[in-house]
């Protein structure tokens, strides 16, 4: 999965180049600090020459439901996960900000210890993850 840029569907930044400079005049929604993601995020932006510009405030936010209602109602520039805003994205309801964020591509897994022995119902999760993984 990689890293996206959204905003609220007739964003200003949808129009013309949303190049480092730009991105910086309006409010963020990030991944928390010290997760893979902001990491991932701080690199691509500081190689787009986003590295040291000021940054209007910022919300570290987890939840994909409350950075879309906030996107939403706001001028806020929102990075997540791709495949977690595909169905805001798909809907319409959030649109990508045409720039590629290099190099934010991260696995995502389950861990479980050696000796976990899973419920039927964690069980059959783990599976359905796997079938849809093989299927992305």
């Amino acid at each position: 999965d990689d890293l996206v840029l959204v905003a609220r569907p007739g964003h200003p930044l949808l129009t013309g180049e949303p190049d480092a400079a730009r991105l910086a005049a309006y409010p963020w929604i990030l991944p928390r600090e010290g997760t893979p993601s902001r990491a991932h995020f701080e690199t691509a932006l500081a190689g787009l020459g986003g590295a040291g510009l000021e940054r209007p405030a910022t919300i570290e936010c987890g939840s994909a439901v409350l950075m879309r209602e906030l996107l939403l109602l706001s001028d806020h520039v929102g990075c997540v996960s791709r495949l977690q805003a595909g169905a805001e994205i798909a809907l319409g309801a959030l649109i990508p900000l045409d720039l590629s964020l290099p190099d934010t591509a991260r696995p995502i897994g389950v861990t479980t210890r050696d000796d976990w022995l899973p419920t039927a119902a964690q069980a059959q999760f783990v599976e359905i993850l796997r079938q849809v993984g093989q299927t992305l």
